[in-house]
């Protein structure tokens, strides 16, 4: 595979950066940590964190955790 196809192929697309972009970043898992135990202490739906592959930050989410999303 040519260097210019993998590059294309790790790209997103324009939906997903806009999508990644509307979310609040965190910069460490700590902040989103943080972030997720304030929410929960405001009755917040979310349930958890997960590092964006886009971002290289942290986004939180209120999707049940699969794999190594954390809590």
């Amino acid at each position: 595979m040519k260097l210019q196809e993998i590059l294309q192929e790790n790209r997103p697309s324009e939906a997903e950066e806009k999508h990644c972009l509307r979310k609040q970043r965190y910069p460490t898992m700590k902040d989103a940590r943080g972030a997720l135990l304030r929410l929960w202490q405001k009755k917040r739906p979310e349930r958890s964190f997960y590092p964006c592959k886009y971002c290289k930050q942290f986004h939180l989410t209120s999707k049940k955790p699969t794999g190594l999303a954390r809590t």
